[in-house]
């Protein structure tokens, strides 16, 4: 790989859709393990007001 094709190559930058679904799945795995059942249900909505209420 020459010099050029280095300094051009795409680095690993995410998209702005990948940046939501990874910050999606951070909160997801962190409120479940705080005993909050979220997994993207409607449920899910209920369990969101009640961490926000507590």
């Amino acid at each position: 790989m020459s010099l050029i094709d280095r300094l051009f190559k795409k680095k690993n930058i995410n998209t702005l859709e990948e940046d939501i679904f990874s910050a999606a799945e951070w909160v997801v795995r962190a409120l479940n393990s705080s005993g909050y059942k979220v997994d993207y249900s409607l449920e899910s909505m209920r369990e969101l007001d009640r961490f926000f209420d507590e």
